[in-house]
């Protein structure tokens, strides 16, 4: 029977270059695109910019969130592995 083992540092080095990109990435766009111009495809265009700020910071925060809870689920399958693995040596 093939043993599976959690391979739990190569799993943490992806979610630690993830979670660097995620908090690299900069969700701030210039406002001073207006200048004198009052048109108003310039205010729509900075309604649009404005709600792609906001959808980036809320991507921010959700990967962040999952990424939380990846590193939970990682220790504890960490720990039910480690957990099995008493256990069989206790059978034998």
């Amino acid at each position: 029977m093939r043993e599976v083992k959690l391979d739990d540092s190569s799993v943490k080095q992806a979610m630690e270059r993830m979670n660097q990109t995620i908090q690299s990435l900069d969700p701030t766009i210039p406002q001073n695109v207006k200048g004198k111009n009052a048109l108003d495809v310039v205010e729509k265009l900075h309604a649009i910019t404005q709600t792609l700020e906001d959808v980036v910071k809320q991507y921010q925060d959700l990967t962040i969130q999952n990424l939380e809870s990846t590193r939970g689920a990682v220790e504890a399958l960490k720990e039910s592995e480690k957990q099995a693995a008493d256990a069989i040596g206790l059978l034998r």
